[in-house]
């Protein structure tokens, strides 16, 4: 399991917001560099099941199994190499319409791209709610003090 430690910042329901810095799950990552979760100044923020009964201000540690990292990064940077692959693979063997089979490559690898892109936007909120995909409180690190704006 990889595990984080972050700082409570919001709860909402049976929810807690927890920040953190970029650290173990964002090191290895070959999207770092243009991730809205990681950065050298940026703070990540995720929403996780309260399980532990933390309270705002509390240091928590939290993580996601290494089995849901793995699927997440095929569906993320595989999918999109096979579309485009097959898409530009399709259609300069198949494409009736053009008779330049490179720039029927290149529009079929396109297209191939934007539906794999549209397949990782249906797919992602479906698996982010499966329990095995969504983060863990583990537990309280800290206890401290937040006020609430």
């Amino acid at each position: 399991m990889n595990i984080e430690t972050g700082k409570v910042i919001k709860i909402e329901g049976d929810s807690v917001l927890v920040e953190s810095e970029p650290t173990s799950f964002c090191v290895s990552c070959g999207a770092r560099d243009s991730c809205s979760m990681s950065g050298n100044s940026k703070k990540r923020c995720i929403w996780v099941r309260n399980s532990v009964g933390a309270s705002a201000g509390d240091v928590v540690t939290f993580g996601i199994a290494e089995q849901s990292m793995v699927v997440l990064s095929l569906l993320l940077y595989l999918t999109p190499v096979i579309f485009m692959i097959t898409g530009a693979l399709v259609s300069s063997r198949y494409c009736m319409f053009i008779d330049d089979s490179d720039l029927a490559a290149a529009l079929g690898g396109t297209a191939g791209l934007v539906l794999a892109f549209a397949l990782i936007r249906i797919v992602g909120p479906m698996l982010s709610k499966r329990k095995s995909f969504s983060p863990v409180l583990l537990s309280i690190e800290n206890t401290g003090h937040m006020e609430n704006h």
